[in-house]
C-alpha cells in the first residue's frame, strides 16, 4: 500500500495521478539487497558525487553486502576509468564493514531511470547492492579461486562494434538493457567493467579487473514476478486509427485489414490518418520530435468478453488536431497497460505504404524481439512459426496504430519508481525543459533507459511453460515493478541531496 502521498508531496502539480492496479502500487522492499539512485543537477560536477553520497543512511551495510552494480550516465565515464574514484566508491558501498573482498560491476547507460515524475533524465548513478553469488552469478572467468565458470554470452557471436548489454532477472522474467555507445568518451564501443577490491587492509586495493560484453544480474524482490501481469507498463501514445481485424499477413509483414466489413490494404487507413495529422499539425500545441508509428497487436486468444474493437481508444480528437492533455495520456496508457498484461504486444512500423500490385499497402513491423543473436536452431524455429502464421501479427488478431503523444515532456512523464527500465523521450521533446537545480537521492529505486529499447522475456501467464520475447521501443515508455502512484512533477527535485535517504524511504513506503 502506498503511504507516501499527502505528507510527502512537497510541490503541487496540476496533473492527475496515474491510477494503477494494487499489485503495481504495492512497494517492493528488498530485504536482501539495497537499491538507490542519485541525480546530479546541471550545476554539479561529476566528481562531486562521492561527497554528496557521504552520510546517507541508505549506504549503511548491516548485511555485509560484498557486491554492487553501478549504472552511470555518460557524464561519469571519466570517473569510472579512474582507480581513485572507484576506490572511494567501494569504500562508500562497503560502508567500512569487515568484508574481505568487494566486487564492482560498472556500466555506462544512456540514462538512469528518472524518479517521481521528472520529465527529463538527469545525470547520475543507479546502484543495486547485494551478495556476490546472488546478485552477480558467475561473475568471474574460469580459473579464479572460489569462483564458478562464467558462461558465454547467450549469443552465437558479437559484431565487432556491437554494444554490451546487461540482462536483469526479475522474478521469472528478464529485461535486457543495451548499454550506450561510448566510442567518443573512452574509445570503447561500450563500457562494462568489473573489478575486485581487497578490503582486508582497511583501504580498498584493486586486485582484479576485466571488461565484459554481457552479464546476468539477479534483482531480488519480495513478490517474484511470475508473468507479464505482474509488471506495470507506461507507454505515452496516442491512437491514430481504430482497432481493425487482420485479414492477411506473413511473419512481420502485414498485408490486409478489415474496415467497415471490407478487406483493405494494411496501410490505407494509416496513410489517411497520418495525412490528416500533418494537415492539423500547425494547430497542435506541441510536438515530441520526429513521428514514429507503433502497432499494437491484440491476439485473438487474449480477448475476453469485456474487450471489443469498439472499446479501443478513439483517434478522432487526435486526427482533428486537438491538443493532447494529461488525462488523454493517462487514459490511453492505462488501456495499453491492460492490453499488454493480457498478451498484446507493440511493434514499431519500419516501412510500408504505397506500392502497387501485390506490394500495395504492405506494412513491415520491426522483427527484432531479442537483443542477442539467435542460434541456427532458434532461427529455424522462428521461421517455422512464421510459416504457420503464428508469430507477430496473425490473421484474426486485431491491430491498432499509435504515435507518440504530441505533448510536452512534463505531460507524458511517468512517476514509476521501484525497479524500472525503459526508453528515453526524443531529445527534441525535452529540449525546452529546465531540470532541477539541486541534486537528490531516491532510495528503493533502481533502473536505466536505453535508446535502443528494452528486450523483454516474460511468461504470458503464471501457468505457462514458455516465455514470450518482445521489444519495448516507444519513446518515454517504462516497464516496471514497484511504486507508480505519486504525482508527476518530481517530489524532491528542489531539495539538496545531503540527507534525503530517509525522505526517499518515506516516499517509497
Amino acid at each position: 500500500m502506498v503511504l507516501c502521498a499527502p505528507r510527502c508531496i512537497l510541490r503541487s502539480s496540476p496533473l492527475r495521478r496515474y491510477v494503477v492496479s494494487r499489485r503495481q502500487r504495492s512497494t517492493l522492499k528488498t530485504p536482501n539487497q539495497t537499491r538507490f539512485s542519485y541525480y546530479l543537477s546541471s550545476n554539479d560536477k561529476p566528481q562531486e558525487i562521492i561527497g554528496k553520497l557521504h552520510g546517507n543512511a541508505v549506504l549503511e551495510n548491516p548485511k555485509k553486502h560484498n557486491a554492487a552494480v553501478v549504472l552511470a550516465t555518460p557524464e561519469l565515464a571519466k570517473q569510472l576509468d579512474d582507480h581513485n574514484f572507484n576506490s572511494e566508491l567501494v569504500s562508500l558501498l562497503s560502508a567500512s564493514e569487515s568484508i574481505k573482498d568487494f566486487h564492482l560491476l560498472c556500466a555506462i547507460v544512456d540514462n538512469i531511470a528518472p524518479a517521481l515524475g521528472e520529465p527529463v533524465p538527469m545525470p547520475g548513478i543507479s546502484v543495486l547492492r547485494g551478495d556476490l553469488d546472488s546478485l552477480l552469478p558467475k561473475l568471474w572467468a574460469p580459473g579464479q579461486p572460489g569462483q564458478p565458470d562464467q558462461p558465454d554470452p547467450p549469443v552465437e557471436k558479437f559484431e565487432r562494434d556491437s554494444v554490451a548489454a546487461l540482462t536483469f532477472k526479475v522474478g521469472l522474467s528478464t529485461q535486457t538493457l543495451p548499454l550506450t555507445r561510448t566510442t567518443f568518451l573512452n574509445n570503447k564501443a561500450s563500457t562494462l567493467l568489473t573489478s575486485r577490491y581487497d578490503l582486508s587492509q582497511g583501504t580498498p586495493k584493486l586486485k582484479q579487473t576485466s571488461e565484459k560484453q554481457w552479464q546476468n544480474v539477479h534483482v531480488e524482490i519480495d513478490q517474484p514476478a511470475q508473468s507479464v501481469a505482474d509488471f506495470g507498463l507506461w507507454a505515452p501514445l496516442s491512437p491514430v486509427t481504430r482497432a481493425r481485424k487482420l485479414t492477411e499477413s506473413f511473419g512481420n509483414i502485414v498485408r490486409g485489414i478489415e474496415a467497415g466489413g471490407k478487406p483493405i490494404p494494411a496501410s490505407a487507413e494509416l496513410e489517411d490518418a497520418v495525412n490528416s495529422m500533418f494537415a492539423h499539425q500547425r494547430t497542435a500545441a506541441t510536438t515530441s520530435g520526429p513521428m514514429g508509428v507503433w502497432a499494437l497487436i491484440t491476439p485473438d486468444n487474449s480477448q475476453t468478453s469485456s474487450w471489443s474493437a469498439e472499446n479501443a481508444p478513439d483517434p478522432s480528437a487526435i486526427l482533428q488536431g486537438k491538443a493532447v492533455t494529461r488525462a488523454d495520456v493517462e487514459s490511453c496508457a492505462y488501456y495499453l497497460e491492460q492490453q499488454h498484461q493480457v498478451g498484446s504486444r507493440f511493434y514499431q512500423v519500419l516501412s510500408g505504404g504505397g506500392g502497387w500490385g501485390l506490394k500495395k499497402g504492405l506494412l513491415s513491423l520491426d522483427p527484432r524481439e531479442t537483443f542477442f543473436a539467435s542460434s541456427e536452431e532458434e532461427e529455424m524455429e522462428k521461421f517455422m512459426r512464421t510459416m504457420s502464421n503464428s508469430s507477430f501479427a496473425p490473421p484474426g488478431a486485431h491491430i491498432q496504430f499509435f504515435v507518440p503523444a504530441m505533448a510536452s515532456a512534463e505531460t507524458v512523464a511517468t512517476s514509476a519508481t521501484g525497479v524500472v527500465f525503459g526508453v528515453p523521450l526524443t531529445p527534441e521533446s525535452t529540449r525546452e525543459y529546465d531540470s532541477s537545480k539541486k541534486g537528490y537521492l531516491v532510495a528503493d529505486h533502481f533502473g536505466a533507459l536505453s535508446t535502443q529499447g528494452i528486450y523483454l522475456s516474460v511468461r504470458p501467464d503464471p501457468g505457462a511453460d514458455t516465455y514470450h520475447d518482445s521489444k519495448l521501443s516507444v519513446p518515454g515508455s517504462r516497464i516496471y515493478i514497484g511504486n507508480a502512484g505519486t504525482k508527476t512533477g518530481g517530489i524532491f527535485g528542489f531539495l539538496g541531496g545531503g540527507d534525503l535517504a530517509d525522505a526517499g524511504m518515506i516516499a517509497m513506503m
